[in-house]
């Protein structure tokens, strides 16, 4: 795949960024509004990977950013999922609520508990990102899906009563499912994974790197 220096992430006046129009409509487009935008410069054009647009306060620096760049180097993303966790441990205006952890999840787990709860955080190297995640340990222990929904839903909602039951179901000797999740997740809660994010940053860098072979083929076959 092609290397992520293609990917851009900024914050621009919109009215001064003509490229913004294949991707907003035109009212929010307007001469005061700000954007952040995470996209691919193919060379060519823009592949718009997140955006949003606000109005105040006026932001106190236009232009490059790198902080996702650095935090790609941080996750050595190998293959699509790592893209999407990439992209759901990150957030440019408040990086902390959805830091990045190199060390190994906490709480740690017997390895009996390991072999049943790892495969299922596996995508998301053994934190609970998301909704699904958090649905299908629940599901270790009541496998109706309107339950597990209901229960993921009041866990992120911070409810006591999800606390409460979560409490009584034991990972292991040591870890009820409350501890693994509570210790497991982030501070925001879990998440519907960025999979359209994630698929425009695969396909850009790999149009990308068809390019470039397409081109070095060619300087190959012309020497």
């Amino acid at each position: 795949m092609a290397d992520t220096d293609r990917i851009v992430e900024e914050v621009v006046k919109t009215a001064d960024t003509p490229w913004l129009a294949e991707h907003f409509h035109q009212y929010s487009l307007q001469k005061d509004t700000y954007a952040y935008c995470l996209s691919v410069d193919r060379g060519n054009g823009r592949e718009l990977v997140r955006s949003f647009t606000f109005s105040e306060p006026t932001p106190e620096r236009l232009g490059v950013v790198d902080g996702f760049r650095k935090h790609l180097a941080g996750v050595r993303p190998d293959g699509f999922w790592d893209y999407i966790f990439a992209l759901d441990t990150y957030d440019h205006l408040c990086p902390e609520s959805r830091r990045f952890r190199t060390d190994e999840p906490e709480p740690r787990l017997s390895s009996e508990a390991s072999a049943v709860v790892e495969p299922i955080l596996a995508q998301s190297r053994g934190f609970v990102l998301w909704h699904f995640q958090l649905e299908h340990l629940i599901g270790l222990f009541d496998n109706r899906a309107e339950r597990c929904r209901t229960l993921r839903k009041d866990f992120n909602a911070k409810r006591p009563s999800a606390e409460a039951w979560m409490s009584k179901q034991m990972i292991d000797e040591n870890t009820t499912l409350y501890d693994l999740a509570v210790g497991r997740t982030m501070i925001s809660g879990t998440w519907v994974p960025s999979l359209e994010g994630a698929r425009v940053i695969c396909r850009a860098l790999a149009r990308i790197a068809q390019e470039e072979r397409r081109l070095t083929s060619h300087e190959c076959a012309g020497s």
